[in-house]
């Protein structure tokens, strides 16, 4: 297992009561990303791929570009864009 995306993993308050062995599958799917300070990492209405989790540092929601600042503000071990990773807008 790689002990770096495990520690990372139990940063995550969701995560941290978890055993190596309960951790061990959601390890498998992990990809870990560092992305620069402003960087976008998805943007709205764009279909959702992925959960994310801050485990360093910290990520800013914000609605469309040129909008009212920030939605919100998340530290580590939060989590966004958890709306269903199935959803698909329907016409």
């Amino acid at each position: 297992m790689d002990e770096r995306t495990l520690q990372a993993l139990r940063r995550v308050p969701l995560f941290s009561a978890l055993s190596e062995q309960a951790l061990s599958p959601l390890m498998r799917l992990t990809i870990r990303c560092t992305y620069a300070p402003g960087e976008t990492i998805f943007l709205e209405r764009e279909p959702c791929q992925y959960v994310y989790f801050t485990t360093e540092r910290r990520a800013c929601v914000s609605g469309r570009p040129g909008g009212l600042g920030a939605a919100a503000r998340l530290g580590p071990g939060s989590a966004f864009n958890t709306f269903p990773s199935c959803w698909t807008e329907r016409g």
